[in-house]
């Protein structure tokens, strides 16, 4: 008998649920009944507590989430607002205030069209004021996809493990998590036959993060540092180690001045079959100072960089860091900015963009020496919230995304290093109609100015989303998402000549509703208008999807 992951992660799901609602049945709440009993004041009685220094704002329980690959749709992930801890601070001779009861925990399971299996579990701890662990283990995975049955199947498996330890002056956090990517590149002729072992692809990915932060509220400067690790491989033997440093340290020395140095640094090893194993480095080191003077904000400063890529021979980078903000109403303000940047970007960063990438692919960081931005924000009353304003983007190299000449199923890269440029005008709104009702609306059309290629491959010139949360009644609530994608061009494998993709238009409709405040059920609609649009070139999504399921809290 063949055993499927899916019906795995399915049934453990369910014994967990049952698990909990077993662990749930000894909780007694508290009595509110006032019994007999005899006080005794002792007047000397003296006690002392240790002093200590930290922070006393709600200590956040966060549940560690692993990067989810970047898609132009998704399945939400469940939210999960733990309240905070209560630290209750009492002689040890009285007998300790029970704590309120709340939920630690969600476990969600599903099931769709396209044979698809949906499993969400979330859990952290519920009653420490000294530190916190969470976990969350996600599976989504469709047997069929939207050409050629089985052979466009794919499925993502995550887990991750968080946790934070509070000490009297500082913080120490960690994270580890892994995630499993199996898909096929599907976009072949449907006309040709195909054998399944040629087109199965695998993307492991493995990170570990750990570091420390500042927690005295009285100390002169805060710090943070963080260690970071990230190991990406595939079915056919492509690799990549990335291992990054951040710091961060700011300073206040009045209530004017605030001065602030960045560090962040990678050291990354790209091995392949068939090429030769590469090292690169990425370093980026940024001081700043800023000053405020009431309706004025100012901040300068300076970035490096240092690289050592495969194309070009500058390795080092100085640009310029400039802010200015004037707030010339009591809810509006107008900004401006000025700086460059060495992108980083890393073998990891591009599956996160796109899955379909060829074998032994070369990569390089984006050089962005200017990225100038001006913007006004702002809001009227307690509802309505705007953010309007422009920016120019140039670049020295910029990489993009076309299907690979030798086998079109597959992305490489192809590099503008010549001077290119992107303008952009954006406008973002919200609005609150009331408690039930929120509205959230942003477009941005951009322009792109190439030198080396023709086009900017597969880059959008109008992005538009729109967004509503809606509370229909006590226990039903509803997300509907909408977005649009247009003026993406690509490149034709053989002829090179441009092909204008059709306008991507997708629509998701999610509803939930609570059957009692631990169950719910839920229904995704996904892709309502039912288009078969392509994002990369032979890459069509699937159709309408529908996923319904049930959620629990324990």
């Amino acid at each position: 008998m063949k055993i499927n992951i899916s019906h795995i992660l399915i049934i453990s799901g369910l014994i967990l649920i049952s698990f909990s609602v077993r662990a749930q049945v000894d909780w007694v709440k508290p009595s509110a009944e006032i019994k007999d009993a005899q006080v005794v004041v002792e007047k000397d009685k003296v006690i002392d507590l240790r002093p200590v220094s930290r922070r006393y704002e709600p200590i956040p329980i966060e549940i560690a989430q692993v990067p989810t690959v970047k898609a132009p749709y998704e399945i939400k992930k469940i939210d999960i607002a733990l309240p905070p801890i209560s630290i209750q601070i009492r002689p040890q001779m009285m007998k300790p205030e029970l704590l309120q009861k709340f939920f630690w925990g969600t476990v969600k399971l599903g099931y769709g069209n396209f044979n698809t299996a949906y499993l969400s579990a979330s859990v952290g701890t519920k009653r420490s004021d000294e530190a916190s662990i969470n976990a969350q283990v996600d599976h989504l995975s469709s047997g069929k996809g939207p050409v050629d049955g089985k052979n466009s199947g794919s499925g993502t498996t995550s887990f991750v493990l968080g946790g934070k330890y509070f000490l009297s002056n500082t913080t120490l956090h960690g994270k580890v998590g892994y995630q499993r990517d199996a898909y096929r590149y599907y976009g072949y002729d449907t006309t040709l036959v195909v054998e399944e072992e040629d087109i199965k692809q695998t993307l492991n990915n493995i990170s570990v993060n750990v570091g420390v932060a500042n927690n005295n509220t009285e100390a002169l400067a805060d710090y943070a540092l963080d260690l970071r690790y990230r190991f990406t491989n595939t079915a056919d033997k492509t690799s990549e180690s990335d291992l990054g440093l951040d710091f961060n340290v700011v300073a206040k020395p009045s209530d004017l001045w605030r001065v602030s140095f960045d560090v962040n640094a990678d050291l990354i090893t790209q091995k392949d079959v068939e090429v030769e194993k590469t090292n690169r480095r990425w370093l980026k080191a940024a001081p700043r100072v800023g000053y405020n003077l009431d309706q004025f904000k100012v901040a300068v400063g300076l970035g490096f960089y240092n690289h050592n890529d495969s194309l070009g021979s500058k390795q080092t980078h100085f640009f310029p860091e400039i802010f200015i903000g004037y707030q010339f109403a009591p809810s509006h303000q107008v900004n401006l900015s000025y700086s460059g940047a060495v992108e980083k970007v890393t073998l990891g960063s591009l599956y996160d963009q796109n899955l379909f990438l060829a074998p032994h692919i070369g990569v390089n960081h984006n050089v962005n020496p200017v990225d100038a931005k001006i913007f006004l924000s702002g809001s009227a009353g307690a509802r309505f919230g705007y953010k309007v304003g422009a920016q120019l983007n140039t670049y020295k190299r910029y990489g993009y995304f076309v299907n690979d000449p030798v086998d079109s199923t597959r992305f490489s890269l192809v590099y503008d290093e010549g001077n290119s440029s992107r303008t952009r005008l954006f406008l973002d709104l919200s609005y609150a109609i009331s408690h039930q009702v929120n509205l959230h609306g942003s477009v941005k059309l951009n322009g792109y100015q190439t030198a080396d290629v023709a086009e900017a491959w597969h880059k959008p010139g109008v992005e538009a989303s729109f967004r509503t949360h809606l509370f229909l009644f006590d226990r039903l609530s509803s997300d509907i998402d909408l977005f649009y994608l247009g003026g993406i061009k690509a490149r034709a494998p053989v002829s090179g000549e441009t092909i204008d993709l059709d306008g991507i238009i997708d629509i998701n409709l999610n509803l939930s509703y609570a059957i009692t405040p631990r169950a719910s059920v839920f229904v995704n609609l996904m892709n309502v208008v039912g288009r078969n649009y392509q994002q990369f070139l032979n890459y069509p999504v699937r159709g309408f999807q529908v996923l319904g399921g049930l959620g629990y809290n324990f």
